[in-house]
């Protein structure tokens, strides 16, 4: 992470973390101890960590899942091992059963971590980036209006930096 941050913008949402071997069981990984202590520590070391992650292949998901508070599930059909997902759908990730996720942050956690993200982008000079990732992930989750206030944000300006585009 520390080359990833001094290059700072130029590698901003490029990179993916993954998670290996866990595959031979069923449970998600925010629901393994282990993997909720890593990603809890990635956060406390570089809390502007989103800054960074792509989102284009749902690579925030797990980390979001792992680092949130509580997490409720909606799962349809069976469970599958990694192993056994790959033997059922192959490379065609359209066919994987989706599981929905409600996830919940208590104590101001979501506005720190969005805040941190704001916060780093200033530092890479890089400010209108920074909180346009913030309010995309402000509006993922419950209480979006209370989220960009505690931004100090408008909804009307988190609305207008969206349609800004770079």
């Amino acid at each position: 992470m520390s080359t990833v941050t001094q290059v700072g913008k130029g590698v901003k949402g490029s990179i993916v973390i993954t998670c290996s071997g866990y595959d031979h069981v069923t449970d998600e990984l925010h629901e393994i101890q282990e993997v909720r202590e890593f990603v809890e520590l990635m956060f406390r070391k570089h809390p502007y960590l989103l800054y960074y992650v792509n989102r284009s292949f749902e690579a925030d998901a797990w980390l979001l899942c792992s680092y949130a508070d509580e997490v409720t599930s909606k799962k349809e059909g069976k469970l599958y091992t990694g192993d056994q997902l790959f033997e059922e759908f192959g490379l065609d990730y359209d066919k994987v059963p989706k599981i929905q996720s409600h996830l919940t942050f208590k104590n101001g956690k979501l506005d720190r971590m969005l805040y941190d993200i704001i916060r780093h982008s200033k530092l890479k000079k890089d400010v209108k980036g920074g909180k346009r990732i913030a309010v995309e992930y402000a509006f993922i989750f419950d209480n979006t209006e209370k989220t960009l206030k505690s931004l100090k944000m408008s909804v009307d300006e988190a609305l207008e930096l969206m349609r800004d585009g770079e």
